[in-house]
């Protein structure tokens, strides 16, 4: 999955760039079921809403979890992608 132009323009206007229909349904099932244990554990990465105490957000799971890492860190088949867009590699 390449960037399309209208993409990198994005991304180089915004500074970000949405994308969607990057994992296959077996890599969202992994990364779901990952999110479970993530989520349950005690990190000052892990955000909770003030009143009920649910998870809101979690930081930097790549930088901690294995499967994270594996499937969106330095190293994933989306970050090689990005990164051969935007240096002109094909």
């Amino acid at each position: 999955m390449l960037l399309s132009e209208e993409q990198v323009r994005t991304y180089e206007q915004e500074g970000y760039v949405f994308l969607t229909n990057c994992y296959t349904s077996c890599e969202l099932d992994v990364l779901k079921a990952e999110s479970l244990k993530v989520f349950a554990e005690d990190t000052p990465k892990r955000v909770l809403e003030k009143d009920h105490g649910i998870v809101r957000s979690v930081y930097g799971s790549h930088t901690t979890n294995e499967v994270f890492n594996k499937l969106c860190g330095k190293r994933s088949r989306l970050a090689r992608e990005a990164a051969a867009r935007f240096s002109g590699e094909s």
